[in-house]
């Protein structure tokens, strides 16, 4: 499987690896990956680019949390379309703008070029790992665009969530903690050999600066079951700092049997931004 990064900040599909040639188009059309912060603001990338706009982001969602936290109550809840974030490459409305930083959970005082003032809520706390917008140092967001929903929850917690359209329902959410690695099929396990083949002759050219991830290194963080089919959601990730530092987190979402059989996969990082 090919990856080619193009956008710092940038969530970037890749291909859909289907090993039995199932279409799952449909489920991925209806998943979302996003975060959701205290001011019941939800950001969310969908799985699958639809055909426009309206049959990206529809009006609602239900979302819920993928990261574990004790004592915090597993809820699926509901949000509404407030309106879809855009990015015009001639005047860019909003993806100057740092979403951690508008939502009260970091403070920078530079971002994207420009200087800014975002101000860190001491009262806001952020659940496991990393946010899924934060960027390093002064990259920008190449976002093309992201649905910005707004939910009645409104707490100190800001986390990553799986969100999901009416056209499926899940059950059965597990949150794996600490996360166990994530099982490769043979094909996969081929893909990954070649891929750091190639990245071995770059190494030994002495073009490598950092050292390089594949999915053999991906972990499970969440499953959850769909209704009413016997199909299983897995979402997996793992940190990879490429051949030159240029840091992203990988995201990877698998569609499995009632046999826990691997039958469709689909990945998209996040680019960090440079070590």
């Amino acid at each position: 499987m090919s990856k080619c990064r193009l956008f710092a900040g940038a969530v970037v599909l890749l291909a859909s690896l289907n090993v039995y040639g199932g279409d799952f188009d449909d489920i991925y059309a209806s998943l979302f990956l996003g975060q959701a912060y205290p001011s019941g603001h939800v950001y969310v990338h969908p799985f699958s680019n639809q055909t426009t706009l309206a049959q990206r982001y529809p009006e609602t969602l239900t979302y819920v949390r993928v990261v574990q936290q004790e004592g915090l109550e597993l809820v699926h809840r509901g949000a509404t379309h407030l309106h879809v974030l855009k990015h015009d490459p001639k005047n860019s409305v909003f993806f100057d703008s740092y979403i951690p930083g508008i939502e009260g959970m970091s403070e920078v005082m530079s971002f994207c070029g420009k200087n800014v003032n975002y101000v860190k809520n001491p009262e806001y706390h952020l659940i496991a790992g990393e946010d899924l917008y934060a960027v390093w140092g002064d990259d920008c967001y190449e976002f093309t665009t992201l649905g910005l929903y707004l939910s009645e929850n409104k707490d100190q917690y800001s986390y990553m969530v799986l969100a999901h359209d009416a056209r499926i329902e899940l059950s059965g959410v597990s949150l794996l903690s600490p996360a166990t690695q994530r099982p490769m099929t043979k094909l996969e396990q081929q893909e990954a050999g070649i891929e750091r083949e190639k990245v071995q002759v770059l190494e030994n050219d002495g073009e490598c600066t950092t050292e390089n991830k594949t999915l053999a290194d991906a972990r499970v963080f969440m499953q959850a079951s769909i209704v009413g089919v016997p199909l299983f959601i897995r979402l997996s990730w793992f940190d990879d700092p490429g051949c030159m530092g240029h840091f992203a987190t990988n995201y990877v979402v698998d569609i499995l049997n009632d046999e826990n059989v691997l039958l469709d996969s689909r990945h998209f990082y996040v680019v960090r931004g440079v070590l």
